[in-house]
């Protein structure tokens, strides 16, 4: 028996994923560039083929350790911390506020 019970993908990569899709958009950078910044920024911490496995490859469960330097090096991009558990992401919006008068 299993405690722990996902059947496809682990949703911390949904929430990664997010994050790296908007690091591309504000970059105006391919998703695979986005990547190879990342493994190049961490000095190989986070390798491009790790990356890929979760987003494209048969990575379900990713490694806490990978996880978090991951976080720690996209948290720029992020209205709140990322906590455990969580299956949705408060990205920065691309899109100016206005304040009211």
């Amino acid at each position: 028996m299993s405690v722990y019970k996902i059947k496809f993908k682990d949703p911390i990569i949904d929430v990664m994923r997010a994050l790296i899709d908007l690091r591309a958009s504000m970059e105006g950078k391919a998703f695979g560039k986005i990547l190879r910044d990342i493994e190049r920024e961490t000095d190989g911490e986070i390798k491009y083929a790790t990356l890929y496995g979760w987003f494209v490859g048969p990575t379900r469960y990713p490694r806490y350790c990978t996880v978090a330097r991951l976080y720690i090096s996209m948290r720029a991009y992020c209205r709140k911390p990322v906590v455990i558990g969580d299956t949705n992401v408060n990205a920065l919006s691309l899109v100016k506020r206005r304040r009211a008068a």
